[in-house]
């Protein structure tokens, strides 16, 4: 799993909370305007994840509301992308090719 940042601004923090009491939450560190973090390993990646961000703008927060139902996805790469739609924070998932120099 990885962040993506389509915020406008630069975030100095970002953290996600994988759903599970038995998970810590995955710091991705900063991630510049436009920029992607590194990858790191989350188990149980879902659709949506609850999401803390820090930088120049402030703090914001994602919490889905229900996440049941919700199955884990398949073991993969993906990239959370985060935005902001007015003041809100936003979260999409894409998922990414397993390797940078896999066909097609």
């Amino acid at each position: 799993m990885r962040v993506r940042n389509d915020t406008g601004s630069r975030l100095d923090a970002v953290r996600i909370h994988p759903p599970g009491r038995e998970q810590d939450p995955v710091d991705f560190g900063p991630v510049e305007v436009g920029g992607s973090s590194d990858y790191r390993e989350v188990r149980d990646v879902r659709r949506f994840a609850r999401v803390e961000v820090s930088g120049p703008g402030g703090d914001r927060a994602l919490q889905p509301f229900d996440l049941v139902g919700e199955e884990a996805l398949p073991p993969g790469r993906y990239t959370y992308r985060l935005g902001l739609a007015g003041d809100r924070l936003t979260l999409d998932l894409e998922a990414d090719r397993e390797a940078d120099d896999a066909p097609g």
